[in-house]
């Protein structure tokens, strides 16, 4: 071969150019050239090796060096010193990047009807109700089942509760902004969907705000919110004396002062909520604790209307 058509290769460590033979290369099958990317001056130099300072480890993905504990590295007891050769990052970025590619690439196998669940050992059916997606699984799918799954978090965030609230507030100092838009926009919505639901279920959450209130911390929790509503009663002027309240019960004709339904009577007594038209709570709209501003309604409409003012109440069809 003539000297003028021998191609040439630049040394990856001397940056000297020379021409591309086994006489300046060693031979290396894994390269595109079959030669080494070295030339042969520069491989017969030993290297010095690298060695981190004490308590640290140099990652070989990114080349930095970084504390030798759980925090920046993966636990792996196969390897030196217990744990892995690369940084938790350079692990994420790789997880996602392969995340991402295989996600866009169908089954590798044909999926078959049920599946065992590697934790629990019960053989379920495999679809989207009992497996939670992964395109880097074998069949799309994760191999343990989602109530394993919800139980395992549930025990990690019973075993770390700093972590997880942690994770919280750093998560809610980023997104503040996007959250607070988020919760005006859907304010009405959730509103409507929590009142619907309550309403579906109303014997079973009343069962449950009895039972509650029957344990020492509902017990707690109630006597602190009768306080708080005697407290702030009592900085709101007015008085209302109980035959003020019996007028009112008959010029009520005994009914809901919103949904008209009748009073109903237990051991000859009326069961009624003595319900502020300007609420309490609501120190800007100047409420007052007066036969004026006091009707008597059923506790559902009580409930239901909650801190509303009148005007905001639509569903009690009252501008009072």
């Amino acid at each position: 071969m003539d000297a003028d058509s021998t191609p040439l290769k630049q040394c990856h460590y001397c940056r000297e150019v020379f021409p591309a033979t086994r006489q300046f290369f060693y031979v290396n099958r894994a390269k595109k050239d079959s030669l080494s990317s070295r030339c042969k001056t520069c491989t017969r130099i030993k290297q010095p090796r690298y060695r981190a300072k004490e308590g640290y480890r140099r990652c070989s993905g990114c080349r930095a060096e970084f504390p030798l504990t759980s925090d920046f590295f993966y636990v792996s007891s196969g390897q030196d010193g217990g744990f892995a050769y690369r940084c938790k990052q350079c692990v994420k970025v790789e997880h996602t990047a392969r995340y991402h590619k295989v996600k866009t690439l169908p089954p590798r196998v044909t999926c078959p009807l049920s599946l065992m669940c590697s934790r629990c050992a019960a053989s379920k059916p495999l679809t989207e109700e009992y497996f939670s997606r992964n395109p880097v699984g074998r069949y799309g799918f994760h191999t343990v089942c989602k109530t394993c799954q919800s139980k395992a978090r549930a025990y990690h965030r019973k075993s770390h509760p700093e972590l997880y609230k942690a994770q919280q507030v750093a998560y809610y100092r980023i997104h503040k902004e996007h959250i607070a838009t988020y919760r005006k926009t859907r304010r009405e919505y959730r509103a409507t969907t929590d009142r619907i639901r309550y309403y579906a279920h109303h014997e079973y959450n009343l069962a449950q705000r009895r039972l509650y209130r029957q344990t020492e911390r509902g017990r707690i929790a109630l006597q602190a919110s009768s306080r708080a509503r005697k407290m702030r009663e009592k900085a709101v002027p007015g008085t209302v004396t109980a035959s003020q309240i019996q007028e009112k019960l008959r010029k009520q004709h005994y009914a809901c002062y919103y949904c008209f339904t009748k009073f109903e009577r237990h051991n000859g007594k009326y069961i009624f909520h003595l319900e502020h038209t300007v609420p309490v709570s609501r120190i800007e709209a100047s409420p007052r604790h007066d036969i004026n501003f006091v009707v008597l309604s059923c506790p559902s409409c009580n409930d239901r209307k909650k801190n509303k003012l009148p005007h905001e109440f639509f569903q009690g069809g009252r501008l009072m």
